[in-house]
């Protein structure tokens, strides 16, 4: 599994010394088939000109020109996926953070022991995610489940939506898809479409449909307002077992 690491401090030594903390952490034994790929920004504006996918995010919050909070917001915007971790010197921040749901707080100076914690935590987030055998341009590929909208049924197989916005094709059926996936992120929405929470974005009344975005890269399925009700409900225990992992 590889790994895309955001560091963000307009202080270069403090980046610098998060990065240290944070290479050091690369000897545990459960990072052993991790790679973390880290880049740092001393300047934050510079760094919503990131364009590979970020996973995690380590962000000051005291910074010129746009603060920790603004940069989290924006980031969160293009990568819904990302772990978002605020670094201060003040506790007093972390009130006011929480209303954008980071993934976590730490302390200058970053603390090895509270650091690795938030790391092995969002590893297993992603890692709880697995991945998927699909066809795509003709070509086999291991997809990652994070990176999938929806299926929707194609007979005895299903056609695969993907947040680049690509369409591919997996020999197995809903049913079966059903039987093998986390129950508590995907969610069978009809009888054609089987969602990821992940990317659900909400309903539209006029038409009876569900919207998966992530982006620009949007999908819509059809949707009663019985099975709307049941969604709803697992949504909510989705939402509260993501806050617990």
């Amino acid at each position: 599994m590889e790994l895309n690491v955001v560091i963000v401090d307009d202080c270069a030594k403090e980046s610098d010394q998060v990065k240290t903390t944070f290479g050091l952490m690369e000897t545990e034994p459960e990072f052993t088939k991790v790679k973390f790929k880290y880049t740092v920004f001393n300047n934050p504006v510079d760094a919503l000109g990131f364009e590979k996918d970020i996973h995690i995010a380590l962000i000051d919050i005291e910074m010129p020109k746009i603060n920790g909070f603004e940069l989290a917001e924006l980031v969160q915007k293009e990568h819904p996926r990302c772990k978002i971790i605020f670094v201060t010197s003040h506790i007093k921040y972390s009130l006011e953070g929480y209303k954008l749901r980071p993934f976590g707080f730490l302390i200058k100076p970053v603390a090895y022991e509270k650091m690795l914690y938030y790391i092995s935590k969002a590893v297993r987030d992603f890692k709880s995610f697995g991945v998927i055998k699909v066809l795509i341009d003709g070509i086999e590929r291991f997809l990652e489940l994070g990176d999938i909208l929806a299926f929707e049924a194609d007979g005895k197989a299903s056609v695969v939506y993907t947040v680049d916005g690509k369409k591919g094709w997996c020999k197995h059926s809903l049913a079966k898809l059903e039987s093998m996936l986390p129950k508590w992120v995907f969610f069978r929405a009809s009888k054609k479409g089987l969602i990821n929470f992940e990317h659900y974005s909400g309903r539209c009344s006029k038409t009876n449909e569900i919207i998966m975005k992530f982006k620009d890269v949007e999908k819509r399925f059809k949707i009663t307002s019985e099975k709307y009700l049941e969604l709803f409900e697992k949504y909510h225990v989705y939402i509260i077992k993501r806050g617990e992992r």
